[in-house]
């Protein structure tokens, strides 16, 4: 089984404006609980359970492509559907 399909992945916007994927951080230091992909930005919390991916405008295009080597695709992955508000 792919590592990315056994640890869970976030996308968050960070105030960069743009969209960042997040895995939780192997470190002791706990309040440094989450990393994006690109290694620029850490979070405290994941931000609730929600792992919807937005559109490829939208994202760091670093994590992008880190979360297509980590899940072994060739291309990036599709945007979630919008949900019904």
């Amino acid at each position: 089984m792919s590592i990315g399909f056994r640890d869970k992945l976030y996308w968050r916007q960070v105030n960069d404006g743009l969209y960042h994927c997040f895995r939780r951080a192997r470190t002791a230091r706990v309040e440094r609980a989450w990393v994006s992909l690109c290694g620029d930005h850490w979070r405290y919390r994941s931000g609730g359970q929600k792992c919807s991916r937005p559109e490829p405008h939208a994202r760091c295009a670093a994590c992008d492509c880190a979360e297509m080597i980590r899940r072994g695709w060739c291309e990036s992955g599709p945007a979630s559907p919008k949900e019904d508000q």
